[in-house]
């Protein structure tokens, strides 16, 4: 049941990066100074993007029981082919069970089972602000997802950029995931 609820959240958060591929036009390269600060207030956080982010929200239900597990992803494109998001996933709170660890790790696990090229690059978990959190690198086809999830209670906060190796950037990768701050 938790693999489907997952499995349902990466679709989803795939499906909008995708989406999202299709503004690179819109929206070049920026620098360190055209960076803004986003606060959320749905999702009790606040980060630096750069460039506004586009919202989108999504309920999806879970099997047999009457609930819905809530998906927001804010997302922000820099160049032609890098993404900055920030995804979040809340469940219903009688469908959490086990501990924070074991959820991020069936996440992870998630990820890399939605392509048989999909490679661990590396794991690291460890505390953020106070929470569980795992550090991440997938390797799919020359293209990376590089990102820190976050287990807050019934939330899952994904901090993640993803792009083609051979744009990656690692001080725009620091500086996006070291704004990041939980308000809650």
């Amino acid at each position: 049941k938790v693999m489907n609820l997952v499995r349902s959240f990466l679709l989803c958060a795939l499906g909008l990066c995708t989406a999202m591929r299709g503004f690179a036009a819109e929206n070049p390269s920026s620098t360190k100074s055209d960076w803004q600060e986003f606060v959320s207030v749905l999702g009790g956080y606040k980060v630096a993007f750069p460039g506004y982010p586009q919202h989108v929200s999504e309920k999806v239900g879970v099997k047999d029981s009457g609930q819905a597990i809530r998906y927001d992803a804010y997302i922000a494109q820099n160049g032609i082919d890098t993404l900055f998001m920030v995804l979040i996933a809340t469940y219903p709170k009688e469908n959490v069970r086990g501990s924070a660890e074991d959820g991020l790790k069936g996440f992870l696990k998630g990820i890399l089972s939605q392509s048989a090229e999909s490679k661990l690059g590396y794991i690291d978990m460890h505390s953020f602000q106070g929470f569980s959190a795992m550090d991440f690198l997938i390797e799919t086809a020359g293209v990376y997802l590089k990102g820190k999830a976050v287990m807050v209670d019934n939330v899952l906060y994904l901090i993640a950029m993803e792009g083609h190796f051979s744009h990656f950037q690692q001080d725009e990768y620091s500086q996006f995931v070291e704004s990041f701050k939980l308000l809650k």
